[in-house]
């Protein structure tokens, strides 16, 4: 999902990345895939094309520290 994201940031489909940069915080509160790196090249293309800041910087989930995995 990292790679789509970032392929569809460097085809122009900023709308598109957005969303799937949503999606992998909402799987990887912890930010181990690094889908941060990704939201920084989005923000910067926005900057460039002056659209201001194309989705608010990522905060991680209140419970992301605490949180466990239960798989059943």
């Amino acid at each position: 999902m990292k790679a789509l994201a970032f392929i569809s940031l460097r085809s122009g489909r900023t709308a598109e990345t957005a969303c799937l940069l949503e999606r992998i915080a909402e799987l990887d509160p912890l930010n181990s895939v690094g889908g941060d790196v990704i939201e920084a090249l989005l923000r910067s293309a926005a900057d460039d094309r002056g659209l201001g800041q194309a989705s608010p910087p990522r905060q991680p989930s209140p419970t992301s520290s605490t949180a466990t995995r239960n798989d059943g």
